[in-house]
């Protein structure tokens, strides 16, 4: 699909039909070549095009220096980005809560879509759903075409990892491939980064690359996915969503307001978990393996036809799920979050322990939950700092635990 829509829009440029194009899915799906492809493509069409690649924090600095610079400076600045016949601005979801700069955004959108130019943006979700933004560039952005950029397939991941590695010169066999692409399904980096750490291994020890090799090799990196990623986490999460209770999701009603979630439920374990059909169908109630089966197919249908099934399916895939088990009373505590909330915010706090190596006995983030916030604190013993994100929903409970910093940093970026 987004392949088809960006052909397109090579095709019939500027026209209102597929203007704009709002590309959107996770880190490391391809979001970025593929702008540059149309881009390229474009050219090659017709050389003479002025086109613009600009990430959004660049647009961002731009637009502000203008803002606070001499009014020509800034007529200057308009003149060029108006003059553009293709503007592509690649993660516009950094835009967010900046309203000056969204509100000369929203007049260059409408200046140029008046012209009939062409604009291409991106996101890490569906742009309607990206917080902080404006509801009239919204509105502007829904006019066009929204496509997903999904994960690739098992068998695409297999091919990227033979692939890398026969450009880095090393055989990856075919079983050790499969290995690698079944264990880790979020993204081609993590895919590379999991290559990388085989080849390093290989070429200080010399071994040939077997799957025993592989697994010892990156055992944490498998064991942090399968953690986190849990039959259970799944219903946990699409029930909330759906405002269901998990009893429900288990349960043998079919009646479509269960029923559906059900089945979204099914194909995400199927997606994001290594369990069987039948350790699937045992999960949600005792049913078939061929219940399973039906499920993931009907809303594999359902995504291409079906854009509130689509949306819903990707906003599961974006969230990271974590999981806090307390041994002495048995406790789960369970919560969602972007990834990019939450890497904003950790980023933040991970600075106040970064920034002070000489005390480096505290190292550790102490993260408290309740109702739809999450705090996050950091301390060196001198400096603390604590901030806030927002939850992807809201939590009848509260409750706090600490986690190592860099593992928890590293986890938190390994996820789509």
């Amino acid at each position: 699909m987004p392949k088809a829509v960006s052909q397109q829009v090579v095709n019939e440029l500027g026209q209102s039909h597929c203007n704009p194009l709002s590309l959107y899915a996770n880190t490391g799906l391809g979001k970025t070549h593929l702008l540059h492809a149309i881009g390229n493509a474009l050219l090659k069409k017709t050389p003479n095009l002025r086109i613009l690649y600009i990430h959004s924090e660049r647009f961002y600095r731009d637009i502000l220096k203008a803002i606070n610079t001499n009014s020509q400076e800034a007529d200057k600045l308009k003149k060029f980005y108006r003059s553009l016949d293709v503007l592509m601005i690649d993660d516009i979801q950094f835009l967010a809560d900046k309203p000056k700069v969204q509100e000369e955004f929203l007049h260059l959108l409408n200046a140029l879509f008046d012209q009939g130019k062409q604009v291409i943006l991106t996101s890490n979700v569906y742009p309607k759903n990206i917080e902080g933004i404006d509801p009239l560039i919204k509105s502007r952005l829904s006019c066009g075409i929204s496509s997903t950029i999904e994960p690739p397939e098992l068998e695409t991941r297999v091919a990227i990892l033979r692939k890398k590695a026969e450009e880095r010169g090393v055989e990856l066999l075919e079983d050790v491939a499969y290995l690698i692409g079944q264990k880790l399904r979020t993204h081609v980096r993590e895919l590379e980064g999991a290559l990388n750490s085989v080849i390093a291994w290989q070429t200080v020890t010399h071994r040939p690359i077997t799957i025993d090799m592989a697994r010892e090799v990156l055992r944490d990196r498998f064991a942090a996915y399968e953690q986190l990623i849990t039959i259970e986490n799944i219903q946990r999460v699409v029930a909330e969503h759906y405002n269901i209770k998990l009893a429900d999701i288990k349960s043998k009603s079919r009646t479509r307001t269960i029923a559906r979630p059900r089945q979204i439920a099914m194909a995400l374990a199927k997606e994001l978990t290594n369990h069987s059909l039948p350790e699937i169908g045992r999960e949600f109630g005792g049913r078939d393996h061929t219940t399973v089966m039906h499920a993931c197919k009907t809303i594999a249908e359902l995504r291409d036809t079906d854009t509130s099934i689509q949306e819903d399916y990707t906003l599961f895939n974006t969230q990271i799920i974590i999981l806090e088990k307390n041994n002495d009373i048995g406790m789960v505590m369970l919560f969602t979050i972007t990834r990019e909330q939450l890497l904003k915010t950790l980023a933040t706090v991970c600075g106040v322990l970064a920034s002070r190596p000489t005390l480096p006995i505290i190292n550790n983030i102490l993260l408290e939950v309740e109702g739809d916030r999450l705090s996050l604190t950091g301390t060196d013993l001198e400096v603390e700092l604590s901030t806030q994100a927002q939850l992807a929903q809201a939590v009848d409970f509260s409750g706090k635990f600490t986690i190592p910093a860099k593992k928890f940093l590293d986890i938190s970026k390994s996820f789509a």
